[in-house]
């Protein structure tokens, strides 16, 4: 005999309505994110989450559940379909490095071609962290940022927020000067702050590789990361960063032994 008929919640009946074209996670299966750096901040991002919420918000996400999501500094804000007609909205803010941090490790970070060359390529040298932890900060927070979403469950991160997590996660790990954005570097900042340490004319037209997106669309979405659904890369892209930025005035241009070594240990680190 049957003690009482179980909750929705005991079952967790959770069908979300399915949306067309929604923001989708790279990996449908296995792990979300392939780099260190993606990792750590997904790491991060869930470490106070419950199994079956955490579960379910990779469902989420890998199904296609995110409307649009947008990245402005260090504040992420989505849209996130669930089971009920309206769709919840979910924030994510990351605690960002003070002006001072910021200052310290760019001046350091600029003096390495080949870090500045990785990172302007789609990828992460560990040196780089390195380098962060000698100025006594951190590329990656160290606590999980402060995120917020209006559905009414109530677990705390709930899948809505677990699910835009992972997409932030996978969309760090593919792009990570949004790493920098997060922690409070725009990449427009970094592009210039580069050129001025280098002594080379700003351009005419911001180069910054990030138009912002106008609206909440999926579109513009991509725009921002300067990456297409259809085209999202699986590993660092192939581009000579360092030869679209230019190299420093400082560097003896006429040296092509060392020019040689730079471009060399610029794509040994986009080979890792």
């Amino acid at each position: 005999m049957i003690s009482h008929w179980p909750t929705n919640q005991e079952i967790d009946i959770d069908v979300p309505i399915s949306v067309e074209h929604g923001l989708q996670l790279r990996s449908q299966r296995g792990e979300i994110v392939q780099n260190w750096w993606g990792r750590g901040l997904l790491a991060v991002m869930d470490s106070a989450a419950v199994k079956e919420e955490l579960d379910a918000g990779k469902r989420y996400a890998r199904k296609g559940q995110i409307e649009w999501m947008e990245c402005s500094e260090s504040t992420v804000k989505a849209s996130v379909q669930g089971s009920d007609d309206k769709p919840y909205t979910v924030t994510i803010v990351f605690d960002t490095l003070p002006s001072t941090a910021w200052t310290a490790v760019f001046t350091e970070l600029s003096q390495r071609l080949d870090l500045c060359g990785a990172v302007l390529g789609g990828w992460m040298p560990e040196d780089v962290q390195a380098l962060f932890e000698r100025h006594d900060t951190a590329l990656l927070p160290a606590d999980p940022p402060h995120s917020t979403c209006d559905c009414e469950r109530n677990e705390r991160p709930c899948r809505h927020m677990l699910a835009v997590a992972c997409l932030v996660a996978d969309r760090v790990d593919t792009k990570p000067l949004l790493l920098f954005e997060l922690r409070g570097l725009p990449q427009a900042q970094f592009m210039t702050r580069l050129r001025e340490l280098w002594n080379l004319p700003l351009p005419a037209v911001d180069d910054s590789d990030a138009e912002q997106p106008s609206g909440r669309s999926v579109t513009g979405y991509y725009r921002c990361l300067d990456v297409e659904p259809e085209t999202q890369p699986t590993e660092p892209p192939k581009v000579d960063a360092l030869a679209k930025l230019g190299i420093p005035q400082f560097f003896n241009q006429d040296d092509q032994a060392s020019l040689q070594t730079l471009r060399k240990l610029y794509h040994d680190h986009i080979r890792r």
